[in-house]
């Protein structure tokens, strides 16, 4: 019995080890996930039904990052998961509270990727969040992240 006991825990912590990336926090490299967007934008493609042709590189905003870093703040520390904030607001309301300019605004969130290629692949996998990134008015884009949660704001801020 002892020697099973002893086989178990070790197995379990064997496993805790091999799988501590994927458990713990995932921190993204933001000038990677940026550079992987808008190589995803530089090509056409269907997000969903909808075909979009290649758009434009976004520009990084580093305004634009401290709103995105502000929410994905939040979400990590009350290990929410919703583009509402703890607070109630969402990201147009966090962008007018930050007298941030903007005539139409996108917002992507995710949590728990292993890196930035699988973070942006999700995003590029879900039509919406696709949507976002392959979008031709979009001009400008912040990304935060925090303890595996991350967002990223996409703003048009001019006609």
């Amino acid at each position: 019995m002892m020697k099973y006991f002893s086989v178990s825990l070790v197995l379990l912590f064997a496993f805790l080890l091999s799988n501590s990336s994927r458990v713990s926090a995932q921190d993204y490299n933001p000038k990677l996930v940026k550079q992987l967007v808008n190589q995803a934008r530089s090509e056409s493609r269907y997000c969903g039904k909808t075909h979009y042709d290649a758009a434009e590189s976004l520009i990084s905003d580093t305004e634009l990052d401290g709103i995105a870093q502000n929410h994905a703040n939040d979400m990590a520390e009350n290990s929410l998961f919703s583009h509402i904030g703890s607070d109630g607001n969402n990201s147009e309301i966090r962008l007018d509270d930050a007298s941030y300019f903007w005539i139409y605004y996108g917002e992507n969130i995710a949590r728990q990727y292993d890196d930035e290629q699988e973070l942006v692949q999700g995003w590029l996998e879900s039509v919406t969040h696709c949507k976002n990134i392959m979008e031709p008015a979009f001009m400008v884009f912040g990304f935060g992240d925090k303890l595996g949660y991350a967002c990223m704001v996409f703003v048009q801020t001019e006609w």
